[in-house]
């Protein structure tokens, strides 16, 4: 499996440019220690009408980074530019384990957070305007998303079959933090 997806890895770095090169180091420094996630969760978490979207998002991003760092360690697979070392890459080289992609993980574990609580109740006069639109950043954290797990491709940090892990653990994961919020939320109600 592993010389098809290099083949593949090496197609897409067939298709560098220079403004794409940056584009995509600038996408996936977003995503270095979940920092862009991070900082939406805060940011939802701080507003009364959107806390529960953080709340949930907080969790899946738990979740996520939980089960990602389990994997990586049981499963210990080599990233490609350590097994096509002709390939010059763009970013500095990450030091852990290829599979799952933990970039790709923790973005879709918060778009897939957003969406799952899109219908939540919001307080629309407790948060700032762009943080009240559910739709509008549910649907701008699925395009940086796809992005982030494109970037962890183009940039020959990963093989394809860890961004796809990644993706399905994320979603996983945003079910599991929604899971875990409604829960939180009936047993704050029962007391």
């Amino acid at each position: 499996m592993n010389d098809i997806e290099l083949v593949f890895l090496e197609f897409i770095y067939s298709l560098h440019t220079p403004a794409a090169d940056v584009f995509f180091k600038t996408v996936t420094r977003l995503g270095n220690y979940g920092i862009i996630w991070i900082l939406s969760v805060v940011m939802l978490t701080a507003y009364k009408g959107t806390r529960m979207r953080g709340i949930t998002s907080a969790a899946a991003l738990a979740f996520d980074g939980i089960i990602c760092y389990v994997i990586k360690i049981i499963i210990m697979r080599t990233r490609p530019f350590n097994v096509n070392t002709t390939i010059p890459l763009l970013i500095s080289a990450p030091t852990d384990y290829s599979f799952p992609s933990g970039h790709t993980g923790a973005s879709f574990a918060v778009t897939a957070a957003l969406f799952l609580t899109m219908s939540v109740p919001e307080d629309a006069d407790s948060s700032p305007l762009i943080v009240r639109r559910p739709r509008i950043i549910s649907t701008v954290s699925l395009i940086l998303a796809l992005l982030m797990a494109f970037s962890r491709l183009y940039l020959f940090v990963h093989y394809p079959t860890d961004v796809f892990a990644g993706i399905v653990i994320g979603i996983l994961c945003g079910y599991l933090g929604k899971a875990a919020a409604d829960a939180a939320i009936k047993r704050k109600n029962k007391e």
